[in-house]
């Protein structure tokens, strides 16, 4: 054998050896990338797994908040109702008095006796007297 075909040989000999290194480091470098794409994976799952309990539980407080909300709401209208019923009768005196004030008025700038006023409108005598009084 020549030197020529002995350099060949083991020219040959080490690009085999380079090229099942290669492809051993290739399978390594697959089997890594497989492994942390797996792990990248089970992360992203459990996150996701995570994320949906915890959606479920703020979907949970935001009925309970719909909920006490609605309820503050009935109890506000129910409030506002009772006060304007508790207030009711005397909302509708002071609209009562102010009609017949405003009515004694015209009357007297219209010329009418308190007498005639009194009996008209179904007040008491002095009450045409102070509003005259005010009027002049």
């Amino acid at each position: 054998m020549t030197q020529q075909e002995e350099e060949n040989r083991i020219a040959e000999a080490v690009a085999r050896q380079l090229n099942i290194l290669a492809a051993q480091q290739q399978d390594l470098f697959t089997q890594n990338l497989d492994s942390a794409i797996k792990n990248a994976l089970g992360g992203i799952e459990k996150a996701n797994a995570a994320l949906a309990e915890e959606r479920k539980a703020v979907e949970k407080e935001l009925d309970a908040a719909r909920e006490l909300r609605r309820k503050a709401e009935n109890e506000g209208e129910k409030m506002a109702t009772e006060a304007y019923e508790a207030h009711r009768a005397r909302y509708e005196e002071a609209t009562r008095t102010e009609l017949l004030r405003n009515l004694c008025r015209m009357h007297i700038e219209a010329g009418k006796s308190n007498r005639d006023i009194a009996f008209w409108l179904n007040v008491p005598l002095d009450f045409v007297e102070k509003i005259r009084k005010v009027v002049r």
